[in-house]
């Protein structure tokens, strides 16, 4: 073995003397073969090492430093154990270099490694038919009346099976609430501490005027005989409906708890709709902004934008109807009930999840008013453009002139000034349109103008993500400095 022995190599002995030696560890036994023109090869498991694991050693060793380095790379290297546990019949002969542990498979082996151990489930289980099982997707439609049966049956055993776990958490909660539980006074007993406490206590001096207040409600609350005969102040519901539109839930719990009497949250639904809700164009508002601009220049840049709201329905007492539908003005309703008769599409009524406010604001005062507003879901650029052009008219026929437009950069928002791309087709970029409403000036422009805090943001982000982050911009700023 040109010199080599095996006392030379720690772990390995000489099998034959000039052809192998061998390293046996009590699992798994690699192997060299050196050759008589001095080059060498390696075995694991009887299986050759492959070409490209052994990039980083000689072929031709000519030191002892190399036979070291050899038998160090070889005692590295795991034979793939296949998934001969699972299916005898998927025997891989890939050696590789380990990573974790003596167990680790190859790629190809951990791949299919599942698919096998599913199969193999199926068929222990009788159900050789992925169709019948209770996780199958196959529609019921295209099952025989066997499959069906198999099918329930599978399904009936996994909901046993459900059941019984949910059974046995519950029974598991209960013990530990039992043992590691503190039990609490009910909410009555607390109630009736308070109130014996607030008519007992003397006034105590505070140091703003609502404190002062709200604990004279409190006590004027806990005298009275009959509670829903209380008449709450002002202030003590403008403070509570704002509690109520910050968390709806923590406003109910301190309120049924009884440490605090608060009112009644149909009290406060009463003073939140005390006035008829409408979308589409708020005449009066328009008035009183017409009032407002009489003296002044009556050039106004209209603004809108979308908000989410409660996609919730609210009966409404007085009028019998169920307010919270999507409504999308005049035209578009006009629009989707032509389809809707034409049989083209369905008639489906949406809870709206959003309200696009339309707001006209002066060119050169601070008067500023909302003037339009619609329930939507899903808006559209088409929608949108019918929306848009009956707040101009409106606003037009009112003696106010519309100069341009202020919106984010939504896709919808550019698509919207996209369909206004045939007014200056030799723009390349879409960014006026004529104003055919206008009374003052015949084709007069109006403008699309991006929101400016928006476009600043997107600039920011876009800046922060180039070259970071999830590399969403690939932005350089290239630059020499030039010393003299």
């Amino acid at each position: 073995m040109a010199g080599v022995r095996s006392g030379s190599l720690t772990g390995w002995k000489e099998i034959v003397e000039g052809e192998f030696l061998q390293y046996n560890d009590g699992i798994i036994t690699h192997r060299l073969k050196f050759h008589t023109d001095s080059t060498w090869s390696g075995y694991v498991h009887n299986r050759p090492v492959p070409a490209e694991l052994l990039t980083d050693v000689p072929t031709t060793p000519i030191t002892q430093y190399h036979y070291r380095q050899i038998s160090q790379l070889i005692q590295t290297l795991h034979a793939c154990p296949g998934n001969t546990d699972i299916d005898s019949g998927t025997i891989c002969n890939n050696v590789y270099k380990k990573i974790r542990n003596r167990t680790m498979r190859c790629d190809a082996c951990a791949k299919v490694r599942r698919t096998l151990q599913q199969a193999k489930q199926r068929r222990a289980s009788g159900n050789t038919d992925t169709r019948v099982l209770a996780d199958s997707r196959t529609p019921l439609s295209v099952l025989s009346p066997p499959e069906l049966k198999q099918r329930a049956a599978n399904l009936s055993r996994v909901i046993d099976a459900n059941n019984s776990m949910i059974s046995r958490y519950k029974d598991k909660i209960q013990r530990i609430s039992n043992s590691q539980s503190i039990k609490l006074v009910h909410n009555s007993d607390v109630s009736k501490l308070v109130q014996e406490t607030v008519s007992k206590a003397p006034t105590p001096q505070f140091d703003s005027e609502f404190k002062k207040l709200f604990w004279e409600q409190q006590i004027k609350q806990n005298n009275l005989k009959c509670k829903k005969t209380m008449r709450w102040h002002p202030m003590t519901i403008r403070w509570a409906l704002t509690f109520n539109s910050i968390s709806a839930a923590g406003y109910d719990y301190v309120r049924e708890s009884g440490a605090f009497a608060l009112p009644h949250t149909n009290t406060l639904q009463r003073y939140v709709s005390f006035k008829e809700k409408s979308c589409g164009v708020l005449a009066d508002n328009i008035a009183v902004l017409k009032s407002k601009l009489q003296d002044n220049v009556s050039d106004v840049a209209l603004m809108h934008d979308e908000i989410k709201i409660k996609d919730k329905l609210v009966y409404n007492r007085a009028s019998g109807e169920l307010i919270g539908y999507v409504e999308l003005g005049d035209i578009n309703t006009a629009l989707q009930q032509l389809e809707s008769d034409s049989g083209s599409k369905k008639d489906e009524k949406q809870i709206a999840t959003h309200a696009l406010c339309f707001m006209a604001r002066s060119l050169v005062s601070k008067n500023c008013m909302p003037v339009a507003q619609y329930a939507t879901n899903c808006l559209t650029a088409d929608s949108l453009f019918h929306m848009f052009w009956e707040v101009v008219a409106e606003l037009e026929m009112n003696g106010i002139n519309v100069r341009c437009s202020i919106s984010d950069g939504a896709a919808t928002n550019r698509k919207f000034y996209q369909l206004h791309h045939n007014d200056f087709p030799d723009d390349d970029v879409t960014y006026r349109c004529i104003n055919p409403f206008s009374e003052i000036e015949a084709n007069q422009t109006l403008f699309f103008i991006s929101d400016v805090p928006h476009l600043l943001k997107t600039t920011r982000n876009c800046v922060e993500n180039s070259h970071g982050h999830n590399n969403t911009r690939n932005l350089m700023v290239s630059y020499r400095l030039q010393f003299m």
